[in-house]
Parts: C-alpha cells; sequence; structure tokens
C-alpha cells in the first residue's frame, strides 16, 4: 500500500504531463495500478518509479501505459450521429468550398480508441462527399487500442448501429467478427500520441479542417481541457 503523498505525488504527475484528472475516490484504485506498474517495469520501489514518470522523455513509454490504464476506449460505429450529421452537412461541405481548388480535406480523429470513430468518417466521406481527397488522422493515447484499429475487424456489438446496407458495402464477415473494407483502411493513418503535448507539428496552424474530439476531455482538468481545445481552434 503507498502512502498518501506518493499518491498525491501520482496524482499531479499524471495530471501534469496527461491532464488527466483522478477524483478522490479513484486513488486506490490508482495506488493497485501504481503497485501493478512498479513490479511490471522493476523500479526501485516507489520513488523510483515516479521518477521515472516526471523524466520527461524518459519516462514516456511508460506514461502512456499507465495513462492507458486509467482510461476507458468505449465506441463504436455510427456513435452520436448528430455529429456525423453536423460533418457532412455543414463542416465538410463549408471547408471543401474553402479548398475548391485542390478538393482536399484533412480530418483528426483525437481519442479515436480502437478506431470506430475514424473509420466513420471514412465510409461517410466515400459515400456522402464524393469527389474528395481525404486525409484522416487518428491519435489515442492506447497501445492496445490501436493495435486494434489497424487489425481492422470488429465485432458485431461494434457494428450494432451500422446500417445493414452499409454493413454490406464496406464489411465482410470473418470469422466471428467482420473485416473492415480495405480501401477505407488506406483512408485512416493512426498513432500513439498524447493531446497535452504541445509538439508543433502535431498543432501547427491550419493543420486540419475538421477535428472530432468528444470523451476523451471528461478524462482532463479544467485547464488541460481548455489547452487542450485552444490547441484543436489554432490548428
Amino acid at each position: 500500500v503507498l502512502p498518501p503523498s506518493d499518491l498525491e505525488r501520482a496524482r499531479e504527475i499524471v495530471a501534469r504531463r496527461l491532464g488527466l484528472e483522478i477524483a478522490e475516490r479513484d486513488l486506490p484504485t490508482l495506488g493497485e495500478l501504481l503497485v501493478q506498474r512498479i513490479g511490471a517495469v522493476g523500479a526501485q520501489g516507489a520513488r523510483g518509479y515516479l521518477d521515472l514518470l516526471a523524466a520527461g522523455n524518459g519516462g514516456q513509454e511508460e506514461l502512456l501505459a499507465l495513462g492507458e490504464r486509467l482510461t476507458v476506449g468505449e465506441t463504436f460505429f455510427f456513435r452520436h450521429r448528430e455529429h456525423l450529421r453536423a460533418f457532412v452537412e455543414v463542416a465538410a461541405p463549408e471547408r471543401l468550398r474553402r479548398n475548391a481548388e485542390s478538393r482536399t480535406l484533412r480530418v483528426l480523429s483525437a481519442g479515436c480508441a480502437s478506431g470506430e470513430e475514424p473509420f466513420t468518417l471514412a465510409i461517410l466521406i466515400r459515400e456522402s462527399l464524393q469527389g474528395c481527397r481525404a486525409t484522416i488522422r487518428a491519435v489515442d493515447l492506447s497501445s492496445t487500442s490501436l493495435a486494434r484499429a489497424t487489425r481492422g475487424t470488429y465485432s458485431t456489438w461494434s457494428l450494432r448501429d451500422v446500417p445493414e446496407e452499409v454493413r454490406e458495402r464496406w464489411f465482410r464477415a470473418d470469422g466471428r467478427g467482420y473485416a473492415l473494407d480495405e480501401s477505407i483502411r488506406r483512408m485512416v493513418s493512426f498513432e500513439q500520441g498524447n493531446l497535452v503535448d504541445d509538439g508543433p507539428a502535431a498543432w501547427s496552424a491550419g493543420t486540419y479542417d475538421v477535428v472530432f474530439c468528444r470523451n476523451v476531455l471528461k478524462y482532463f482538468r479544467s485547464e488541460q481541457a481548455r489547452a487542450v481545445v485552444a490547441r484543436f481552434t489554432r490548428c
């Protein structure tokens, strides 16, 4: 059992470096997770482990591993249909008018989990926005979720809100699940990333036309959430 001082230090590191808010009621769970990770990486006790997390790039891999275990990546295809309608009917056409010469559309899916959101956007672009050249960048903290996304195979539960004709057009049966069409998979590039990092390549002005980010913000402290939204606005 870790002492309160170690738990509080871990809480502050997670908030500063990942933006994640750990509620008071979740501190016991954080403590159990820290004990597991201390053993997994062979750290010299809690102090050594927390020093690793605080050590800039040196602890980045372990920081992401910890963050992955502190968040839940629940998602499914065609989730939040009101957002998808706004994308197809308002946001994307407006951006394509601005990009009339190139007919390009650059989309960021921030907190993409196992890929259902960016792949939904790719399907919508193919079906409703023909003639544009779209690139979709999908970023998430979880390497496990990203590995599943790159496989492109999903359960019936993930497809529960997909219209039958869309499922028939873009998926094929694969064992007990469904494999996504390769042409849709090629439209999305996945990468592991931390939304709190202020890297110039990711957040430079004019990088994207549309940014999707919803449920990930609920994990952030309010000041971190405001900072992330400001970066989205800038890019």
